[in-house]
């Protein structure tokens, strides 16, 4: 009992106030980063009536439908899901470089009228994704970038959408070279968005402690594997 009131005391004392104040445990566990406050059964039933209850004070679209965080990140989650069940199966029937090069040499169309309807739906589906981003930016940050880029999730977010905006200069640039630079940012956005689709997930508990891991394996191991992949594909156009 001892050991826990020090470990309270020292929280608050984190927080800035007093021991007497009044203070919830989200505040400890969130300011004091104490994870058995987290773990205390009052904690968790306010998360769940805050992940279940309506939300219709957000946009519009919120306060006429007074949907619930819940069955929005089902939505957004389907949303993901379908969306990289798109890029997959366009990146993997994207033609090779030799097929692209003759196609090129054949054709004075330009490297754009190579792009096939699947494909054109995918940088379609991109463009408003990078819309939304960009008006979360201007509303939710005031056009900050740096407040914007240290919200939870939108380093992959903004990753993904640079990476993106490359590709589609470089995939409409009728050349070899700027072709396959494409398919290597195609394959590098697919790292990205694996990430983006594990972070839905670290919403459930068990999860998240997967994503942590996740990350720190492709971070530490996966990434310099990608890049120097993705550096033999563009220097030596396989």
């Amino acid at each position: 009992k001892q050991e826990e009131n020090k470990c309270q005391r020292a929280a608050l004392g984190l927080m800035g106030v007093l021991p007497q104040a009044p203070a919830t445990r989200i505040d400890l566990a969130i300011f004091a980063a104490n994870k058995s406050f987290m773990g205390h059964n009052a904690t968790e039933q306010f998360l769940n009536g805050l992940y279940n209850r309506s939300c219709g004070q957000a946009t519009w679209s919120d306060q006429v439908t007074q949907v619930s965080p819940r069955f929005k990140w089902y939505t957004a989650t389907l949303g993901n899901l379908a969306f990289i069940a798109l890029f997959m199966f366009v990146f993997v029937n994207l033609p090779t470089p030799d097929t692209m090069e003759d196609t090129l040499r054949e054709s004075d169309a330009g490297a754009l009228a190579t792009v096939d309807r699947a494909e054109w739906i995918l940088w379609l589906w991109v463009s408003t994704y990078i819309f939304y981003e960009i008006t979360q930016l201007k509303d939710d940050f005031e056009w900050s970038f740096t407040k914007y880029i240290m919200a939870s999730g939108n380093q992959l977010d903004a990753t993904s959408a640079i990476v993106f905006c490359v590709a589609f200069v470089c995939r409409a640039i009728p050349t070899r070279k700027a072709y396959v630079t494409a398919v290597g940012l195609f394959m590098l956005n697919l790292l990205v968005w694996g990430l983006r689709i594990n972070a839905n997930f670290s919403i459930i508990k068990t999860q998240g402690v997967i994503h942590i891991a996740v990350v720190r394996i492709i971070s530490r191991n996966v990434v310099p594997f990608i890049v120097f992949a993705a550096a033999v594909i563009i220097c030596f156009e396989v």
